[in-house]
């Protein structure tokens, strides 16, 4: 209900001086006629009021009587596992008491049932990030689960603040906060500033407290490691364990992923450990000796298996720790060439003092923290399917932001032939994957034709995507190698085939990507009619640059008939190849077997749906074999770029082929060496902290076969080595980094030499994601910074 209110008695003076403006009034305008003259001094009056009132401090208020209360919940681990539901409080009939998320919907809702008709009620969950279920509204059903990707902790704070943000501003408002106040962040200020927030705000806080008891749970509370050792040294661990009551189990410790043997005199992997351990104690500390010949980054785990009934939450049944191994570099080589010749570049540099780990093509380190342990990585002859995506990003990481080198040595498999193009580590390179459209290249077309059909919905066991999210996907990675001058097609079948995207050029790579990703499943499946449409789009292609013409052909079903003799036989007069992918049990292997074997191409029986990706990529890199040029050259020595590396060489024998890649714009780059049109053939450069190579043609007896008796291959790769790894980590700095309350504590001590200088640096997470930090200047040469540390 509106009404005027007054704070002060100004009106008052709005009387007093309303009596001289009427005389005044009378006086000055007695000349006009009496109703002009009554209508002046009432003008007069009209301003004086309205300033009057001004200065009274004249407010309109609104009063509403409606209520609108946002509960903010706490879902943390501690609260689903450990909450006991309240005995001291009023139950609503029916209330179940045994899981404290069932009571505390129950409890909401019953007193959301009290409100009257125009009262809103909403609802905030909240663990270690705070998510908004629903804005305040007349109606409302509760939510039953968590947040959808729970994060581990308990911030209060912020889910107070989300709770004060989504409140309507037409209403009275009121929080109620649901919690066991078991807050992870460390700072019991910040819940205290966020209340203090609400209370200026006018938000009251009601809390309904939860108990928790925490009954039959260990942990693994540390592994405590040193800091740095030498190598060839055995370090001592301590692994501390931490038990509400005494509680049997196997305990494992792992070195670099790899168990250690925990019981010298009886061997194994795993140490018992009993109830009477304990001795009454809630701690208990075990001490495991490690030898370490690994230089860099040492990662030491702790995993805790308990007996059945001994443990309530597994996820802190594990903790890790790490150990820097000092000695000398080492270099990692990816080999994708294999047998003797795959050894021809490692005993080379081994003979220059160079030491290098060699590795199947497919095994690069899956974190950063183990490629840590290398001053450079090497890809020789690597194509792109044989590094996940998470992995390209993560080599990308280790250049830019951790100091590291990388070098990419051709041969078929490698850069824009290997499927390179357009990705993480395409970016990093001193050279461009994809050739310019205006060079003179054959070009391919590409028709990929993907099952639809209703059991594509079918989730594989482990995966969070079903096939055709999967199919999807890696249709869409596999069109990310093509160049723009490429035709793409892509038709979806089911009953019959669709053109998802019609055979065309490749110039909008996102529409094709959209697209692609949009397919459903949904019908039967015909496998014979979509291979048609794939196979007349291609004859009926009339741009003479395309040389290649290739289909991908994926299903999981076995299909309807057809003449597959005489589509066959069509398939080989046009010079048109096919494979096939089928995926499961439910294929007719026979005939995929025999499409693809018949159709010049390959077949590819897939159990787990998770290799679509890279058997995509592989199958799209058919049409990239005109970036091969096998034809005998003489480098060029370039006389615009200086390079330190070939300081001395003035001539290198003959090569015998490399894979076309185009020049990379950037005055940055050292590009020494030159095929025989002027394309690279050695280039190299700084990106950010670390540094790239590229040499397309290849290091082994294929094309490098004049190289191997020639007196400089070994120094030419010493020299490329040595100047493209990480140099070695300075002794004149100490930092030293801590973790408390949830914090990330980093001090550096770089001398007074450092003083007035701008540090920075880069963290590295479990998950290979790289953040960012800037260091303060705390004192001369002394920085600090810090950081959240869930």
């Amino acid at each position: 209900m509106p009404f005027v209110r007054f704070d002060h008695p100004e009106w008052l003076v709005l009387l007093l001086l309303a009596v001289p403006v009427v005389w005044l009034g009378r006086r000055s305008l007695a000349s006009l006629e009496r109703g002009r003259q009554w209508t002046a001094i009432g003008m007069r009056l009209a301003v004086l009021t309205v300033i009057t009132l001004m200065l009274a401090g004249l407010q309109g208020v609104k009063k509403h009587s409606d209520l609108s209360v946002i509960a903010v919940v706490d879902r943390s681990e501690s609260m689903r596992r450990f909450a006991k539901p309240p005995t001291t409080l009023d139950t609503p009939e029916g209330m179940p008491a045994n899981s404290i998320d069932e009571w505390v919907n129950a409890y909401l809702a019953a007193s959301a049932q009290q409100r009257k008709i125009d009262d809103r009620f909403g609802l905030v969950t909240f663990d270690g990030r705070p998510t908004l279920r629903n804005l305040p509204a007349p109606g409302i059903e509760l939510e039953g689960g968590t947040v959808e990707q729970p994060l581990e902790g308990t911030d209060i704070a912020a889910g107070i603040r989300l709770g004060m943000a989504a409140q309507p501003g037409d209403a009275n408002k009121r929080i109620v906060l649901v919690t066991d106040g078991n807050d992870s962040t460390g700072s019991a200020g910040a819940v205290i500033t966020a209340a203090r927030e609400a209370a200026a705000a006018g938000i009251p806080i009601d809390v309904l407290p939860i108990d928790y008891q925490v009954q039959r749970e260990v942990m693994v509370e540390a592994v405590h490691a040193p800091v740095d050792v030498r190598q060839g040294q055995t370090v001592s661990l301590r692994v501390v364990l931490r038990s509400t009551q005494p509680a049997g189990g196997l305990l494992h410790v792992l070195h670099d992923g790899k168990p250690l043997d925990l019981t010298p005199d009886a061997p194994g992997e795993s140490v018992r450990i009993d109830a009477a351990d304990w001795n009454g104690q809630d701690v208990l500390v075990r001490r495991v000796e490690a030898p370490l010949e690994s230089t860099g980054v040492n990662r030491f785990s702790a995993l805790f298996e308990p007996d059945k009934g001994a443990d309530a939450m597994s996820s802190n049944n594990k903790a890790e720790s790490f150990t820097l191994v000092q000695g000398k570099g080492q270099i990692l080589i990816l080999d994708g060439i294999g047998g003797d010749s795959g050894m021809i570049l490692p005993d080379a540099l081994a003979a220059r003092g160079i030491e290098a780990v060699v590795m199947p093509r497919d095994a690069i380190p899956l974190t950063l923290a183990d490629l840590q342990r290398y001053d450079a990585v090497v890809l020789h002859n690597v194509p792109a399917e044989s590094v996940p995506a998470p992995q390209q990003k993560m080599l990308a990481d280790y250049v830019a932001a951790l100091g590291g080198g990388l070098i990419m040595i051709g041969g078929p498999g490698s850069f824009g032939a290997g499927g390179w193009t357009h990705t993480p580590v395409d970016r990093v390179l001193p050279v461009n994957c994809e050739i310019p459209s205006q060079t003179v290249l054959p070009s391919g077309a590409l028709v990929m034709v993907i099952d639809r059909s209703g059991s594509m919905g079918d989730r594989p066991r482990g995966s969070k995507l079903n096939k055709q999210e999967l199919a999807n996907m890696s249709a869409a990675l596999a069109a990310r190698t093509l160049f723009r001058r490429d035709y793409v097609g892509v038709i979806s079948f089911s009953f019959h085939g669709e053109w998802t995207y019609p055979l065309a050029p490749y110039t909008e790579p996102k529409t094709v990507h959209d697209l692609i990703i949009s397919i459903t499943q949904g019908g039967g499946t015909n496998i014979f009619d979509p291979l048609v449409q794939a196979y007349d789009a291609l004859v009926k292609l009339a741009n003479p640059d395309v040389t290649i013409r290739h289909i991908i052909l994926l299903t999981d079903g076995e299909g309807k008939g057809g003449d597959y003799d005489t589509y066959l036989k069509n398939l080989r007069r046009k010079g048109i190849t096919l494979s096939t992918i089928g995926v499961g049990d439910g294929i007719n292997r026979k005939l995929l077997e025999r499409l693809g074997k018949e159709g010049g191409g390959n077949f590819y029986p897939i159990k787990d749906p998770s290799n679509l990706p890279q058997i995509f990529v592989k199958e799209a890199r058919q049409i990239r074999k005109s970036l091969i040029r096998e034809v005998a050259f003489e480098p060029k020595f370039n006389p615009k770029s200086r390079s330190p590396i070939l300081s001395g060489i003035r001539k290198a024998p003959t090569l015998q082929g490399l894979v076309r890649t185009a020049t990379k714009k950037d005055p940055r780059i050292y590009m020494p060496l030159l095929g025989p049109e002027g394309e690279p053939l050695f280039a190299h450069w700084q990106v950010q902290l670390g540094r790239t190579a590229a040499f397309t043609s290849d290091a082994t007896n294929r094309w490098a076969v004049d190289w191997l008796p020639w007196g400089g291959y070994a120094d030419f790769w010493a020299r490329t080595m040595r100047a493209i790894a990480r140099p070695a980590a300075s002794r004149d700095f100490d930092m030293v980094a801590t973790v408390e309350r949830n914090r990330l504590k980093i001090r550096l001590d770089a001398g007074a030499a450092a003083a007035g200088m701008k540090v920075s640096g880069s963290v590295v997470l479990p998950n290979n994601k790289t953040i960012e930090v800037e260091l303060d200047p705390v004192g001369p040469g002394q920085f600090t910074a810090e950081l959240p540390a869930e």
